[in-house]
């Protein structure tokens, strides 16, 4: 399972800490780029699978900036 920060830790705050491991992938979702196993779409939605089998939502808005990062890795 993945690092569960509490609610009170900023997103902005870890992202400007190290945003080359990081990305936001959906409002209130982080994602560690190293964990992430594929991104999966239904219909209009998309959900990134981690290498733990665990699903994230990933927001349409993000989900070009997602597959660019992950190809550059």
């Amino acid at each position: 399972m993945g690092l569960i920060l509490p609610k009170k830790i900023s997103i902005i705050l870890v992202l400007n800490y190290n945003n080359t491991i990081f990305f936001r992938c959906h409002r209130s979702y982080l994602v560690n780029l190293k964990r992430v196993k594929e991104i999966v779409t239904s219909g209009r939605t998309f959900q990134i699978i981690l290498d733990t089998e665990e699903k994230l939502p990933l927001s349409r808005k993000h989900e070009k900036t997602l597959r660019i990062k992950l190809q550059q890795k």
